[in-house]
């Protein structure tokens, strides 16, 4: 049986029977089948296999692998640290205007009162190679750096058609074709990001990603979202909203 802490997680979208998919975390399901989670003591079988954790309290791992995740919960309305200047719909629907947005790492549930509130997971890497890796670990900059007083917000939903491609082809379109990563790398340490997976919750988006920057580094982000969405990867994309913020 799946702990409480889990199946609000998946309950809503993907059920809780034995055939349910692990949540995206820094491990590898597929290499953990049959893993356990664990948060101080308490462990956490998933039907079917692979490695979970508990969110219920801090710093839940991966039994196999130790690799720490983070949920966070993004929330617009009256109340949060970023000041929303703009949000616009590049593709696809649009999202509720607030008046802020607020944050919350560790998170699982919206608060009361949000206008809306979207969810992901930190989880590990889909598409890095070692080298890229190793050179994103060393040129990236950590969020909530003093300058970085501007912010961007951008869920994309990808089409069933991404999905449907297996994992070697989708990494080539992602980097030996688009050129995402090399693409980045040009815009580092100026930019920080983080990227959260909302897929296996159930949520309307697949992606959340987040960057913060200097005002005068905000001209260059914009230079690196027109380039990344003028590629073949972004012919997959059917939904993305660019939100602007400030603090």
């Amino acid at each position: 049986m799946l702990t409480d802490c889990v199946r609000v997680w998946v309950a809503p979208s993907l059920g809780c029977g034995p055939t349910v998919r692990p949540l995206s975390t820094r491990c590898e399901p597929g290499r953990h089948a049959g893993g356990t989670a664990r948060h101080r003591g308490g462990h956490a079988r998933v039907p079917g296999g692979g490695a979970w954790s508990c969110f219920k309290g801090q710093e839940p791992e991966c039994t196999v692998c130790g690799m720490p995740i983070l949920p966070v919960v993004f929330a617009a309305g009256d109340e949060g640290t970023w000041r929303v200047r703009s949000v616009s719909a590049v593709v696809g629907a649009p999202l509720a205007a607030g008046r802020r947005l607020a944050v919350h790492d560790g998170a699982r549930i919206a608060p009361p009162g949000a206008t809306w509130a979207l969810r992901g997971v930190v989880s590990h890497e889909r598409y890095t190679g070692a080298r890229e890796h190793e050179e994103l670990a060393a040129r990236s900059p950590r969020l909530g750096r003093p300058e970085a007083t501007r912010a961007a917000l951008i869920p994309i939903r990808k089409s069933e058609a991404w999905w449907a491609l297996p994992q070697n082809q989708r990494r080539a379109i992602f980097e030996e074709r688009s050129r995402h990563i090399a693409t980045g790398l040009n815009y580092l340490p100026a930019v920080a990001r983080r990227l959260h997976h909302s897929r296996e919750l159930g949520e309307p988006f697949d992606f959340l990603t987040w960057f913060e920057f200097a005002p005068a580094d905000e001209a260059g982000f914009d230079e690196l979202a027109a380039m990344l969405r003028a590629t073949d990867e972004w012919g997959f994309v059917e939904r993305e909203v660019d939100i602007r913020l400030e603090r």
